[in-house]
């Protein structure tokens, strides 16, 4: 039987605890890993797919995907093509909802982290970069700026930390979406 969070596909928080890198289960990108509920969850991946590439499509891309759909789905094209998204986090997870809320042609796009060379992956790739540790009152001003002070109709939050989480819920606007992809173990 399913629990909830399954049968509506949140399978990140399944009662039974079987993600990787939480609980009993060491993170899933190393060179072996032993697969819980193999036989229903695993796939032989196509030998035209280099490992490269494969490594993206176990976990990184499609959450990262999974966070910008989420973002967007609620958002018509008309009000996705004036929407200013954000996303907090600039580690894999989050440039991939970068390259994928990108996909959504909003507006504008900022990217939030602390460390610069991430935040230049994510300039590279098309999102404004907003560094939180060293201007937090600029980035908060910059994404109030852009949208006539009513805060960012979308945000993208993939760090995990409930510090990152707040920042989603200060620069959200009303009625505006916070997908949270993170996984949540507690307060940090």
């Amino acid at each position: 039987m399913q629990c909830f969070y399954c049968k509506n596909g949140y399978t990140s928080r399944c009662v039974r605890s079987k993600l990787f890198g939480c609980g009993a289960l060491d993170g899933g990108q190393a060179e072996y890993v032993r697969i819980p509920d193999a036989d229903g969850t695993a796939m032989k991946a196509p030998s035209t797919i280099s490992d490269n590439a494969l490594v993206l499509m176990a976990d990184i891309w499609p959450t990262g995907f999974f966070g910008a759909k989420s973002g967007f789905s609620l958002l018509n094209e008309e009000e996705r093509s004036s929407a200013t998204a954000v996303v907090i986090g600039c580690g894999p997870v989050g440039l991939c909802a970068v390259v994928s809320a990108l996909e959504y042609r909003p507006k504008h796009l900022f990217a939030i982290d602390s460390v610069d060379s991430r935040l230049e992956l994510a300039r590279g790739l098309g999102a404004e970069p907003l560094n939180f540790k060293t201007d937090r009152a600029g980035m908060e001003r910059r994404i109030k700026e852009v949208t006539e002070g009513r805060g960012a109709d979308v945000v993208i939050e993939v760090v995990g930390l409930s510090p990152a989480l707040r920042t989603a819920f200060d620069i959200v606007r009303p009625w505006g979406v916070i997908a949270s992809i993170g996984v949540h173990n507690g307060e940090h």
